[in-house]
């Protein structure tokens, strides 16, 4: 509760694993391709604020994105998100009174795939917690860092976001992520970011659960 994240390493085991970045993998092609620049708060008015004001500082957003009609429903991944005791798992671990797989058709299940120079700029979720599964990590840079409740719903802690800025080696949690840990993160009020990959022979490749307390 108080670190914002839970990992569950080894959660797929390694023959599933490699099964999954396999038919994956031959599905990069087909991802679409997003270079962006947001503020953390993906707010359109940032020149409201003063330069270097945490409101208009802006990030850049770098990835290859798979939406969930380019990933087959005969896939691992796929089979995985359908499967009704994931998400009543996922239901009891949030501690949801109820849950249901999103029913958006796009990004219901999505995979983010970084290669070289990507990255996801410094950002809040707009939603209470984010589900995803780590398939391939990249050989240099890629690693996701946090800064666990620097803000809260009466206070923005601007002050503490702009030392997160300047100082993210001190300020920032990295964590270590291996292929196939599961993870729980509530990202409303920990800003996060995916830091930029370096030079790699293989992509950064995560995907992306998504759930709702409604149905619809």
């Amino acid at each position: 509760k108080n670190t914002a994240l839970c990992l569950l390493p080894d959660f797929i085991r390694p023959p599933a694993l490699e099964i999954m970045k396999d038919e994956i993998s031959v599905l990069i092609p087909q991802a679409h391709y997003k270079c962006e620049e947001h503020t953390p708060y993906f707010k359109k008015n940032f020149s409201d604020w003063p330069a270097g004001h945490p409101e208009a500082r802006r990030s850049t957003f770098q990835y290859a994105q798979i939406v969930t009609p380019d990933i087959p429903a005969q896939t691992m991944m796929s089979k995985l998100y359908q499967w009704n005791p994931l998400t009543q798992f996922v239901q009891q671990a949030v501690g949801a009174d109820s849950l249901f797989r999103s029913a958006c058709p796009t990004l219901s299940l999505t995979v983010k795939v970084a290669g070289e120079g990507d990255t996801d700029g410094w950002h809040y979720d707009g939603n209470d917690f984010v589900i995803s599964l780590l398939l391939q990590s990249s050989e240099c840079g890629g690693e996701f860092e946090y800064a666990p409740d620097i803000r809260n719903k009466h206070d923005q802690n601007y002050a503490g976001v702009d030392r997160l800025y300047k100082s993210p080696d001190v300020e920032a949690i990295r964590p270590t992520l291996e292929p196939g840990t599961f993870t729980f993160f509530n990202g409303r009020y920990s800003m996060h970011r995916v830091r930029p990959v370096g030079l790699t022979r293989q992509p950064r490749i995560v995907s992306i659960f998504s759930f709702d307390r409604r149905p619809d």
